[in-house]
């Protein structure tokens, strides 16, 4: 049976398109039907889906703010006329467009119309303000390191006063369903906007205990966005997501503290406080924890596809002799690499006992 518009959009509301897996057959089917017929509700759906897919994928925040764009260019040119686009297209959308006050004020909007007394008993209704809200998290998170003047305490009180209000009001729902993944994804996020180390570390350790594997990825994808291009950021918890790393990529290979200590030539206390995230790890010392790890540099900044388990460590090793910057780097190389030759060649360098004539 051909894909009709009905069969569309009924597939993107009842949620069949958050399978990640389905998402690009989902995209090109709608993409099909577009190049056949014009409908401004499916185009609409069309660039939702694109901007949650690049968000998934981990692109560019630039990017899902480009396709966003054309459902708030569509409530423009309508004026606002939100009879004829999807809310739940909305809730996606919010999170990315570029201007912070335009995005505020059409979500308000959209959750006046939400909130009507007509369908404040809608359970779809519902789940639409929840996910508005959730997604208005992210993008005062955003506006907290990219658009307001910090200097200005009316901007920062209203941002953080906005932040309050729609944290609790998906929290508040999240403990009374005991929906536990979501409670650690909004206590990360807080940990984020306040800058407390502590809630951040909280609520990913927890995710990932609760084995949530991919609202954890999601929520560290979120985290590293904003270590990675929000400069104000503190240090602290780019530490902590460096010690983070470190921790879970040493278990990953069976290694005690003690054995990282010994192959990085150090204290156990140094690893302990590298994994605490306790202060700033140098350049030169990440590459050498890279080496041992088996990682890229990228690894660190929470990229857990920066594994390097195809590389041999003795071949590492002399490469890092060869490209050793300064005499102390190339004479640490060459203790690893002694090492590793004693190690691979057990026999080398012991005497041959000469035999009796």
């Amino acid at each position: 049976m051909k894909n009709t518009k009905d069969i569309l959009v009924n597939e993107y509301f009842s949620a069949k398109s958050g399978d990640t897996k389905k998402a690009d057959n989902f995209i090109s089917s709608i993409e099909t039907y577009l190049k056949k017929e014009t409908d401004i509700e499916l185009t609409l759906i069309l660039h939702a889906l694109k901007a949650q897919k690049a968000d998934i994928d981990n692109k560019k925040f630039s990017e899902c703010c480009t396709l966003a764009l054309p459902i708030f260019e569509h409530l423009e040119n309508t004026e606002n006329d939100w009879g004829r686009i999807e809310l739940h297209v909305l809730s996606v959308a919010i999170t990315y467009h570029s201007d912070y006050n335009k995005t505020t004020e059409l979500a308000r909007e959209a959750l006046d119309v939400l909130e009507d007394e007509e369908h404040i008993g809608n359970p779809e209704y519902r789940t639409m303000r929840t996910n508005i809200h959730s997604n208005l998290t992210l993008r005062m998170l955003r506006a907290r390191y990219r658009d307001i003047d910090l200097n200005n305490p009316t901007e920062v009180a209203k941002l953080e006063a906005a932040f309050k209000y729609s944290y609790n009001y998906v929290m508040d729902i999240c403990v009374r369903k005991n929906i536990l993944a979501w409670q650690y994804i909004l206590t990360a996020r807080k940990g984020v906007f306040e800058n407390k180390r502590e809630l951040l570390e909280e609520g990913l350790s927890k995710l990932l205990k609760a084995g949530e594997k991919q609202k954890y990825k999601t929520t560290k994808d979120e985290v590293v966005e904003y270590l990675t291009h929000m400069k104000d950021l503190s240090k602290d918890l780019a530490n902590f997501l460096t010690g983070y790393q470190v921790r879970k990529r040493r278990k990953e290979l069976n290694m005690a503290p003690t054995d990282l200590a010994f192959a990085l030539d150090t204290d156990q206390n140094v690893i302990t406080s590298i994994e605490r995230g306790d202060g700033g790890v140098s350049r030169k010392r990440l590459r050498s924890l890279a080496k041992i790890l088996k990682v890229e540099i990228g690894y660190f900044e929470g990229d857990d596809s920066k594994k390097t388990e195809d590389i041999d460590p003795f071949m590492a090793s002399i490469e890092a002799c060869m490209h050793s910057a300064t005499n102390e780097d190339k004479e640490n190389a060459l203790k690893v690499l002694q090492l590793m030759m004693n190690m691979k060649y057990p026999e080398r360098g012991k005497k041959k006992k000469r035999k009796p004539k």
